[in-house]
């Protein structure tokens, strides 16, 4: 018997078909199942008669998928000859399911990493994209980073705001105080405004003062979405916004990774004049292979990424070798997972050191096992096939209780896009620090990883100049990273 989650899943997927007036009215003809079974079997000869005889390259099945879709999610076949046929004749790069499902997403799940930078790099040089007609979006966003004593930015990663804690600022600052400041920035809108969902904090007297900062601020909290859907308050907001024509009408905050995928969707199409908050960012937060592709093959913006690569989670002989001349240049290097949260599985090393390193997370599970250092047990459950070389990046030293660290510099702020334009707003900002500082004797990874749960103060303020030095070159390079964010994730709602 399938289970209540199951049926509820499905139960808001046919909701999301019927409400966007979809369902059951792409019926397969004979010929596009042809094209379907030719883009699963990878047969770039048929897709091409087929299409010349006048069928539609962009066809889609009863999900909504295309054949771009069907061709990444073939494991059966090599697929590779027809998917380059399909872009280079017409193929949309950004159609997404009705599911919300994007090509990007798929190719990403199933690691096909090569494919999932060339479907990226087709969807953000489209040249007719228009911000003028995306919807507006909010994403609330923390990002790490190295700034150095040259004044240089280096990004590491991107999250999620509403999936930190922000435990390195509550020790620095008033409890609660990051929270209070978005909310403050969203209540400054005027608009209604709606948390789905637990907010995730560092305790329950952080969260009872976020709870209360949002209530005074306006906003209020929901369990789900399907609970707001249902207050009679909420569907008056909506109401008298359709009848006057009146757009966006309200903010919601929720916790992607948390959130059913299909009833967000359903959501997102019956309420169009509904912002969610970090729809646009989604795709490319808490994921460092997801975050590179965002700097990958731009001129402008590589240079503020340390250079990157993936390869095959595979132990070699010649493993060792093959990263050590990719990253001649770099005596220190960083490991990390695709797509791990809060430092999980990093690892900081030097050439001399790199092959035991890779000998003990891709190959020795023995020894994992009977360790205690969760930066190496996180690889005894990564499922990836996949994992991320990095050069290292070292910020500017930074005093704390009397010793030298190395750290990484929190920035967290809101960027926002409308048909003006696409501003970068500062909520809050500090340094992260190491478990040791850069005199004391242990592993690169304890004096230069970031750690908050270290024994001694974990974060450490930032300094004005610094902030203003850190948030300028952010809000240069911030409205080029969005508005690809954006054309991932609104392109297909103009087609």
């Amino acid at each position: 018997m399938k289970s209540w989650a199951t049926l509820l899943k499905n139960f808001f997927l046919l909701s999301t078909l019927w409400h966007s007036g979809i369902a059951n009215s792409e019926v397969s003809t004979s010929e596009q199942s042809s094209l379907i079974r030719a883009a699963i079997c990878g047969n770039a000869k048929t897709i091409e008669k087929l299409v010349a005889a006048g069928n539609d390259i962009n066809t889609i099945d009863h999900r909504g998928y295309n054949l771009l879709m069907h061709a990444i999610t073939s494991s059966n076949y090599d697929t590779s000859t027809a998917i380059e046929y399909m872009l280079t004749h017409g193929a949309n790069p950004a159609q997404q399911a009705y599911d919300g499902t994007s090509t990007l997403d798929l190719a990403f799940k199933a690691e096909k990493m090569a494919l999932a930078s060339t479907l990226f790099r087709n969807i953000t040089t489209t040249p007719n994209f228009d911000l003028t007609t995306c919807r507006p979006s909010i994403s609330f966003l923390i990002t790490d980073l190295k700034f150095d004593t040259s004044g240089n930015v280096t990004i590491l990663e991107f999250g999620e705001g509403t999936r930190s804690y922000f435990k390195g600022h509550d020790l620095l600052y008033p409890k609660g105080l990051v929270w209070q400041n978005l909310w403050e920035y969203l209540g400054n809108k005027n608009l209604p405004m709606w948390h789905i969902g637990n907010l995730v904090t560092a305790g329950k007297e952080s969260a009872d003062i976020a709870i209360a900062s949002l209530k005074s601020c306006g906003g209020s909290l929901h369990t789900s979405l399907h609970i707001l859907e249902k207050e009679p308050a909420f569907k008056r907001i909506i109401t008298a916004a359709r009848k006057a024509n009146h757009s966006p009408a309200g903010i919601v905050v929720l916790h992607h990774h948390a959130t059913n995928a299909a009833m967000l969707n359903y959501f997102k199409t019956t309420y169009p004049e509904i912002i969610i908050v970090n729809e646009a960012s989604r795709r490319f937060v808490n994921s460092k292979f997801m975050t590179n592709l965002l700097f990958e093959n731009d001129e402008e913006l590589a240079h503020f990424r340390p250079q990157c690569k993936t390869y095959e989670k595979k132990f070699t002989k010649n493993l060792a070798d093959e990263i050590r001349a990719d990253f001649a240049q770099h005596k220190k290097l960083v490991i990390k997972p695709i797509d791990s949260a809060n430092g999980w599985g990093v690892i900081i090393t030097d050439h001399k050191n790199l092959g035991l390193e890779l000998r003990t997370i891709l190959k020795n599970h023995a020894e994992l096992e009977n360790s205690f250092d969760s930066t190496y047990t996180y690889w005894l459950n990564d499922t990836n096939k996949h994992f991320i070389v990095e050069a290292f990046a070292r910020s500017k030293t930074i005093a704390n209780e009397g010793r030298n660290f190395d750290a990484t510099m929190r920035q967290v702020f809101v960027v926002e896009s409308n048909p003006s334009g696409i501003s970068t707003t500062f909520i809050a900002s500090y340094w992260k620090l190491p478990a040791l500082s850069l005199s004391e004797k242990g592993s690169d990874t304890q004096r230069h990883k970031s750690n908050i749960k270290a024994g001694r103060k974990p974060s450490a303020k930032v300094s004005a100049e610094d902030d203003a030095a850190v948030q300028q070159t952010l809000r240069n390079i911030m409205p080029l990273l969005y508005k690809k964010m954006l054309q991932c994730s609104y392109q297909t709602e103009r087609q």
